[in-house]
């Protein structure tokens, strides 16, 4: 700041940062706004030795890194012209355009040198009555940038009190049609980013019952099963996954996992994680000890995830004993291994081939039937049976 002021500009921090830090939360991003035109940012920079990077000049963003911290300086501007997903724009020196350019009045709050918040559409206001509300006309907000429609709700979802604000609400309602205008990859970070907010579930709803959900994963959404899983998360101490909310909301039959990985341009790791989201019919909570550590040795690091599907599925609540006892199986029961290897078997005096695999998974189901209690030489002596 001190290099722009004695520069005769000014420089304040804008957006999240200074949104974050009122509200105490962590600050990530360090952005900040200057009525200094892009080009001067850059030479201002690196006269006093700091890397500049020209990472937007175009739209009047410079990077500027300083040690460790990166700064992403943009020069106050106005849209001149808007398609929904790109905007030209025109600098100004004019701090009170720049803020109404911005899409939410909580974002639209800056910050000085001197500490003294810059509020020019009374954002903290809202930040402090926890409602996320549009600046100025929400049609408008909207019409400059369709993803505005998804950060709405995620908003409302991360500073909101889960309720959300009614007209931006119809605004979304009635121009939802420019969801389909955003790329997938969009659409999915901005869901997964939703889906781990602290009001989810509230907005999710409203977005259900406003026809909301569906435009993003093509699959008709299952609100209650996802509150039941939150509520299972809570129970079993999970850590929150987006992608396992998703599969809570979502996931119905063994093709959705496909359908939603398309859709969504998952990745092939998390495609795999969401086909574990299909009812297994061998878990129910009535299984004995011995049957499910028959599972948990068959599914591996899977068994949590395969059991919580189960029993969010069935009827019980996320406080049955039954099913509290079968998930802390692999806290009192270690997972073994499998004493025997196919070089075992080819030492103890069988011919390379096709056989041995096959008298490996033989020994191993015997030695799964036994409990897991015969050891390595008794095993062995079952070769010729």
């Amino acid at each position: 700041m001190e290099l722009f002021t004695k520069n005769g500009y000014t420089a304040r921090f804008v957006g999240g940062v200074v949104r974050n830090a009122l509200l105490g939360e962590p600050v990530h991003d360090l952005d900040m706004a200057t009525d200094a035109l892009p080009q001067t940012v850059m030479e201002l920079a690196q006269k006093a030795g700091f890397k500049a990077i020209g990472t937007g000049l175009e739209h009047g963003t410079v990077t500027v890194v300083i040690g460790d911290k990166v700064y992403e300086i943009t020069t106050l501007r106005v849209d001149v012209e808007t398609d929904g997903r790109h905007a030209r724009v025109a600098f100004t020196k004019d701090w009170l355009t720049d803020a109404a350019r911005r899409d939410f009045t909580i974002n639209a709050l800056y910050v000085g040198a001197d500490g003294v918040v810059f509020d020019p559409l009374a954002g903290y206001e809202d930040l402090l009555a926890r409602r996320g509300r549009f600046i100025g006309d929400p049609d408008e907000r909207i019409k400059e940038d369709h993803l505005r429609i998804l950060r709405f709700f995620r908003f409302s979802a991360q500073y909101g009190d889960g309720s959300v604000d009614q007209a931006g609400l119809a605004a979304c309602v009635l121009l939802q049609q420019g969801l389909k205008t955003l790329s997938a990859e969009r659409i999915s970070a901005e869901l997964m980013r939703l889906l781990l907010m602290p009001r989810a579930m509230e907005v999710l709803d409203t977005m259900f019952a406003h026809g909301l959900l569906l435009p993003l994963a093509n699959r008709v959404a299952h609100p209650s099963r996802l509150r039941k899983w939150l509520a299972l998360e809570r129970q079993l101490k999970q850590m929150p996954s987006a992608l396992d909310r998703l599969g809570a909301l979502f996931m119905l039959t063994d093709t959705d996992a496909a359908m939603l990985a398309h859709k969504l341009r998952l990745s092939n790791q998390q495609k795999s994680r969401l086909k574990l989201w299909v009812p297994n019919p061998e878990i129910s909570k009535s299984l004995k000890e011995k049957q499910a550590r028959v599972l948990f040795y068959q599914l591996a690091g899977d068994y949590p995830l395969s059991l919580a599907i189960n029993w969010l599925l069935s009827r019980d609540g996320p406080e049955d004993p039954a099913w509290c006892k079968l998930y802390d199986l692999p806290t009192r029961w270690q997972r073994p291994l499998f004493p025997l290897s196919g070089q075992d078997l080819l030492d103890a005096g069988m011919s390379p081939g096709p056989l041995v695999g096959k008298k490996l998974r033989k020994l191993e189901q015997a030695w799964i039937e036994s409990d897991f209690a015969s050891g390595r030489a008794e095993l062995l002596r079952q070769l010729d049976a």
